[in-house]
């Protein structure tokens, strides 16, 4: 049985998670993402599209969730949030933990949790790693994506715990200001617990 590592990756929208975790699979590391399990569960077939159709029929559409649906419905309701949380949660920690068994041979296995710290799931991991970046590039950048407008970003940011307090609880903490930096920073953090030795 090898000593495995399980690194958690976290940080608040637009910080740069998604760039970190694409970066440390292409060093190799075998990556789980949280969004991207998120969705396939809102995905026609996915296991959240019936639970869902139960709570809000309306965000259910030929058969997926509607994300501008769920949008709206959550702008005029934000207790909505958590009974999607309620739904979505369970099937996040059985994929997670399928992930784990069938990756048991694997050094190194790193976690993209937006919500880490706020679903309490910090002391299931070896090593968590904070990505942050300043807030008129965190704007910048949220900007760009035009995925959500200012009112559904709020309800968002108002859920996440502030990125200063984030910073103090992760055992590493990457400044994402530039593609390069944070390739090194990834490259740095693998050779520091031994991830390329032979």
């Amino acid at each position: 049985m090898i000593n495995q590592i399980k690194i958690a990756l976290t940080g608040s929208i637009g910080m740069g998670k998604s760039t970190a975790l694409k970066l440390f699979k292409d060093e190799g590391g075998f990556v789980w993402s949280a969004d991207e399990v998120v969705h396939k569960l809102y995905s026609k077939g996915g296991l959240a599209v019936a639970e869902v159709a139960k709570l809000i029929p309306s965000c259910v559409v030929d058969g997926l969730i509607s994300r501008d649906r769920l949008k709206n419905k959550i702008k005029k309701n934000k207790s909505i949030l958590t009974l999607l949380e309620n739904i979505i949660n369970p099937h996040l920690a059985s994929d997670r933990l399928n992930f784990i068994r069938n990756n048991s041979d694997k050094k190194v296995l790193v976690f993209d949790l937006p919500l880490l710290f706020e679903n309490n799931l910090e002391n299931s991991f070896d090593i968590i790693l904070v990505v942050s970046t300043g807030k008129e590039e965190q704007d910048k950048r949220l900007r760009a994506r035009g995925t959500m407008d200012e009112e559904f970003l709020q309800i968002i940011k108002s859920r996440q715990i502030p990125d200063k307090e984030k910073r103090k609880l992760g055992h590493y903490v990457f400044e994402t200001t530039t593609l390069e930096k944070t390739k090194q920073d990834v490259k740095n953090l693998l050779k520091e617990i031994g991830y390329f030795d032979a």
